[in-house]
């Protein structure tokens, strides 16, 4: 057998076509921001100590079919909680299975140098799982899992609050069995030995947590959730590591519902207000939330989807990309230099973020003073400080924001340009948007091209609109 014991059951709870092999990008450059002479170069900012990473080494381990409800109201706190719990009961339920698997090979006098990984899988599948499952975590343990060192003092509050929350949870639906929350029958908390015991419900067993048979699971380590500082951060990133072995994503930005099945939309899984508008979703709400996750993806990136609706021309939905990652790539022993390491050649690879972002999201992933990473880098880089307004001018062309372009609508239909574009009829305007899209790809992001670009492509999908509507 090439593959040893516990490598045959670690690739059970992968699918086989998320089973991809990719190379770590040797061509990220890690950014120059360490090492800096504090005491002979005044331009740097006062010395930062940065916060340790979380240090728990939880893997955490569920059904894909959990991201499909809401986590309705769950604030930062409550998220890493749940996670810490989810991931202890996923190393139960695993060490279980193992345990099983053992005995059946034990009782059926398999040799493991004749055990192929066919017989291993049929064996794991028939292992049945305990309805009565009981997880219990200490104090000690949650207040070290999600990185607080408060004696104890709020875990209670806490879990008492995300109790609330998981009570208004609804119906997860897998394999012909629908469930609805609460997830727990109960939440006991013994405060004289200091410990938590959360009860699951029967149904959630065999809905939500291991079952070798579907391998349908989102898989990576706790600490990622728990080392961020954002609800919304913490849920996008959990949205993307579905799919953390296929590298690409699309939500649509409203729940649909149709007679097969629910869509949840990006909007609601992150509960974004009705009446926010796009521009401030794209420019703020999920740019703070993509700088926050950035340490965890390779080559991150964004594109909006359109549509048009009475008329108008629409964002319908989001595909989310990032270089897939290495399926073995689970394990949750990283040191904190190889944590470091790696998270910072990724901010560095992020596609949808400006340079300015990249500074953010070092300081954000490193705990540090807003405004420390920028300081550090143009102190040791004084040569690059002048070229920092060319590179705010540029953007990926995927990610669109017209309004840097300072172009209005009137100054743009006063130009040969503008002209051009109101007099084209359909054809002409395709192939004028198509010219652009080139000179734009040429100029690596010109952001007046850009702004050339939208408003070109907002008066043909007008035209295409009206168009349609006339024809019907």
């Amino acid at each position: 057998m090439t593959e040893n014991f516990d490598d045959i059951l670690d690739k059970l709870f992968d699918k086989p076509e998320e089973k991809m092999q990719v190379e770590d990008n040797e061509n990220s450059e890690q950014l120059d921001l360490f090492n800096v002479d504090y005491a002979h170069n005044g331009d740097l900012p006062v010395s930062v100590k940065q916060k340790p990473f979380a240090s728990t080494n939880l893997l955490m381990r569920f059904r894909s079919q959990l991201n499909r409800v809401i986590w309705t109201g769950l604030n930062a706190t409550h998220t890493k909680i749940l996670t810490v719990i989810l991931s202890k009961t996923a190393d139960q339920l695993a060490a279980y299975q193992k345990e099983q698997i053992q005995k059946k090979v034990k009782e059926l006098n398999l040799d493991k140098d004749n055990l192929d990984k066919k017989t291993l899988t049929r064996i794991a599948s028939e292992v049945k799982f305990p309805t009565d499952l009981v997880t219990r975590v200490t104090y000690n343990e949650i207040d070290h899992a999600i990185g607080y060192d408060n004696n104890n003092a709020s875990i209670g509050t806490y879990i008492e609050g995300m109790k609330n929350k998981l009570e208004k949870w609804r119906e997860i639906k897998a394999d012909g069995i629908t469930a609805s929350f609460p997830m727990f029958k109960g939440i006991i908390n013994n405060t004289n030995k200091k410990y938590f015991e959360f009860v699951y419900n029967d149904f959630m067993i065999n809905i939500l947590l291991i079952n070798p048979k579907t391998g349908d699971f989102v898989r990576y380590p706790a600490r990622e959730i728990v080392d961020l500082s954002s609800v919304r951060s913490q849920t996008l990133l959990r949205l993307l590591k579905q799919l953390r072995t296929i590298g690409s994503i699309t939500f649509r930005k409203h729940t649909e519902k149709t007679n097969v099945k629910t869509r949840i939309g990006l909007w609601e899984q992150l509960e974004i207000p009705e009446k926010t508008r796009e521009g401030k979703f794209s420019s703020k709400i999920l740019k703070d939330a993509l700088i926050e996750i950035s340490p965890y993806f390779t080559n991150l990136n964004y594109t909006k989807n359109y549509g048009t609706a009475n008329g108008h021309r629409v964002v319908v939905s989001y595909t989310f990309t990032f270089e897939p990652e290495n399926p073995k790539k689970n394990t949750t022993y990283s040191t904190p230099e190889e944590i470091l390491s790696e998270g910072l050649v990724n901010i560095d690879s992020a596609i949808c973020l400006t340079r300015k972002d990249k500074f953010k999201a070092i300081d954000k992933f490193l705990k540090q003073k807003h405004g420390t990473a920028e300081k550090e880098y143009f102190a040791v880089h004084p040569e690059e400080k002048e070229q920092e307004k060319t590179e705010d001018d540029k953007l990926n062309i995927d990610v669109w924001q017209p309004s840097r372009g300072e172009l209005t609508i009137r100054g743009f239909y006063d130009r040969e340009l503008g002209k051009k574009v109101l007099e084209a009829n359909i054809p002409k305007l395709e192939k004028i948007i198509a010219e652009i899209l080139e000179q734009v790809r040429n100029a690596k992001g010109n952001m007046q091209l850009v702004a050339d670009y939208n408003k070109t492509l907002g008066l043909l999908q007008k035209k295409k609109a009206i168009e349609n509507f006339e024809n019907k």
